[in-house]
């Protein structure tokens, strides 16, 4: 061969390097989108929610029920909650009879959910709050605040994972 035709060693070299990277680059990329996705709504090992101590059994429902996901979650609590100083809010909150599974709150200050300010533990059917204190207090005034109702089960490895979520709001009276 002539001296024009040979390719380039370092040209070879280089383009070998290129196609190496490109098929670890696809690799990572395929493993990412076929990994397990089954433990997307399961907590990670040790994360566990453990139940609140603090819940009561729940004698007086205003329960509604609101569309969610593939059945329906039984809400029941009323709509105002009052605190004095904005952080210890007397509310009446809880999971009906009707959920056949656990639930927690999450309750935010921003329809964004991006503000959170309560999270509770797992509270049983039949058992709720008629007090709670926020993570971080309120100004005085009038709030809409945000509320997730989480219900959650086990899956078959006995990890928690979410069954259900409903998203309602209350009215947060501070003064």
């Amino acid at each position: 061969m002539s001296e024009a035709k040979k390719p380039n060693r370092a040209v070879v070299v280089l383009l070998v390097l290129l196609l190496v990277a490109a098929l670890a680059a696809i690799g990572v990329l395929v493993w990412y989108i076929l990994r397990d996705t089954d433990d997307d709504a399961a907590l990670e090992p040790g994360e566990e929610i453990g139940y609140a101590m603090d819940s009561v059994v729940v004698l007086e429902p205003q329960e509604i029920s609101v569309p969610a996901g593939a059945g329906e979650i039984a809400l029941l609590y009323r709509n105002n909650a009052a605190s004095e100083d904005g952080l210890n809010f007397d509310c009446y909150i809880g999971n009906s009879l009707d959920n056949a599974y656990d639930m927690f709150l999450a309750i935010y200050a921003d329809p964004e959910f991006t503000d959170r300010i309560f999270l509770s533990k797992l509270v049983r059917p039949g058992e709720g709050f008629e007090h709670i204190t926020l993570d971080k207090s309120l100004e005085p005034g009038d709030h809409e605040v945000y509320v997730a109702m989480t219900l959650v089960d086990r899956d078959e490895n006995g990890r928690q994972v979410i069954v259900d979520q409903a998203i309602f709001t209350m009215d947060f009276s501070v003064g």
